[in-house]
């Protein structure tokens, strides 16, 4: 099984995706019912707008509806296009309503995603994502994959910050850290209010004060949709006053217009509405040089992952997008769908040329993810196992999130298990003294037996799916102390 190395993977998610991490989380028809619901209770009962509400309350009890047809979306697309058999005055009120549907598809969803992230303000745990949201993030993290997501949501970004992933600098004047929603982005939009970091003096830095924070390495999140974090000017038509709004919490902190207003003034949420045609959103700077970006990593890539995308008919521009990189080319495509026939054969009438895997189950494709990283940690200790560089044995192992357990903690004790999984124990005991760090040479004997590999962090058994290793001049460097492998998890702190 060969490994994943940063630009091999793009990972493309849908609404299935959201919706299998919390149910809380609507599909597109999900999300024109309840449209449909709210706008009912606006609109009076009568008039033009009753008309058009009807129109799409039959688009919506239609069968067809509840599979790929365009549905919500193409009433939508009637609502933002001039009619030419309408008059002037019809015209304008469909586009009003377009106005206002985007801003209660905007409120539905934050309303969703605050019930979706619920427990972090201490009330109901099982409402909260399920663990594998975090298991997977984390792998793509670490595998500094490209996702490309349709989605408005931020359950990416949330679970990337409640991971307390670490964060390599990009260049060599900047420092390690943990991973922040903004890195994600790598500044495409901009943040708003900026982040910045203090700072005292220091021969990279400079004089003390602030600075603006620099990017670290992390997965590649492209937002073709819009977010429920960004905001700009509607009548902007180059979209300069597109940003992402550098909100702390991504559950009720989005409903804090106070504070959004103090930061943002004057803008409105931006999300791309789904609908079939889009032309006017896509005229923005911000949005061509992501789908740009998207391009560029489909022309490139050597595997794509569609999870919870159904590829709908009327998302011609994002099929465009697939035909026009993959199609013909020697790609690696897997597709994680509840249904996935339909998608497969999309993507064959696309051109797709490969065989296509299919997962029914995007838990169990979590899980069967992680194993394959967890295995290709393992044939690298096996590696170094190997190597009979002088010193290689009295490595010193760490096996833990960077943040806020720097550098990572100290393994103390392994064990294989009756699975082949080998298990580090990194939980010291009173009485154990540091002296008493397991070395790498203490190791070897386990990895015969060994297929993956997991370590006993608090208590808790977690996966390991990528390794650092740190050499250091042995001429320089203390007896013993100038390796150590540093061994890291998938998923969060703390459960």
């Amino acid at each position: 099984m060969s490994s994943i190395e940063p630009g091999d993977e793009v990972v493309i998610l849908g609404a299935g995706f959201s919706k299998a991490a919390n149910s809380s989380m609507p599909l597109v028809k999900d999300l024109g019912q309840e449209v449909l619901v709210r706008l009912r209770a606006d609109s009076g009962g009568g008039g033009r707008l009753a008309v058009l509400l009807d129109q799409l309350e039959r688009t919506l009890s239609d069968d067809g509806a509840a599979t790929a047809s365009p549905g919500f979306e193409a009433w939508l697309a009637r609502l933002a296009e001039d009619q030419p058999y309408a008059r002037q005055s019809a015209n304008l009120e469909r586009r009003a309503l377009f106005s206002r549907v985007s801003e209660v598809m905007w409120e539905v969803m934050v309303e969703r995603q605050d019930k979706a992230l619920t427990s972090w303000e201490g009330k109901d745990p099982s409402l909260e994502p399920n663990e594998w949201l975090y298991d997977i993030v984390s792998l793509l993290h670490q595998r500094r994959s490209t996702v490309i997501t349709l989605n408005y949501d931020n359950l990416v970004e949330h679970a990337a910050v409640r991971s307390f992933l670490w964060g390599e600098p990009t260049t060599s004047r900047t420092v390690g850290r943990a991973v922040r929603a903004d890195d994600l982005f790598g500044g495409l939009p901009p943040f708003l209010p900026p982040v910045e970091v203090a700072i005292a003096d220091d021969p990279v830095f400079g004089p003390s004060g602030t600075k603006l924070a620099p990017i670290v390495e992390t997965l590649h999140l492209l937002k073709l949709h819009g977010s429920l974090s960004w905001f700009w000017i509607p009548t902007d038509p180059s979209g300069t006053t597109l940003a992402a709004w550098n909100v702390a919490e991504f559950g009720s902190g989005l409903r804090d217009e106070r504070a959004r207003r103090q930061d943002l003034p004057g803008r409105e949420p931006f999300l791309v509405p789904p609908t079939t045609s889009k032309a006017s959103y896509f005229e923005t700077m911000v949005t061509r040089e992501l789908w740009r970006r998207a391009y560029e990593a489909l022309k490139a890539t050597k595997r794509v992952v569609l999870v919870g995308y159904s590829l709908p008919a009327a998302d011609s521009t994002f099929l465009g997008l697939l035909e026009d990189t993959i199609a013909g080319r020697d790609v690696e495509v897997i597709v994680v769908d509840t249904k996935p026939e339909p998608v497969k054969a999309q993507l064959k009438r696309l051109g797709v040329k490969n065989e296509i895997a299919v997962h029914k189950d995007i838990e169990k494709w979590v899980d069967d993810e992680v194993r394959r990283s967890s295995l290709q940690v393992v044939d690298q200790l096996r590696r170094i196992a190997g190597d009979t560089a002088e010193g290689s044995d009295q490595a010193t192992l760490y096996a833990g999130w960077k943040i806020p357990y720097l550098p990572g903690d100290t393994v103390f004790g392994a064990r294989n298990d009756d699975n082949g999984r080998l298990i580090l124990d990194t939980n010291r005991g009173a009485s154990t003294p540091y002296g008493e760090a397991l070395k790498f040479s203490e190791l070897r004997r386990f990895l015969d037996r060994t297929e993956t590999i997991a370590a006993e962090i608090e208590n808790r058994q977690v996966m390991l799916t990528t390794m650092m290793t740190t050499l250091n001049d042995p001429k320089s460097a203390p007896p013993g102390r100038y390796a150590h492998l540093e061994l890291f998890p998938i998923g969060r702190p703390k459960a």
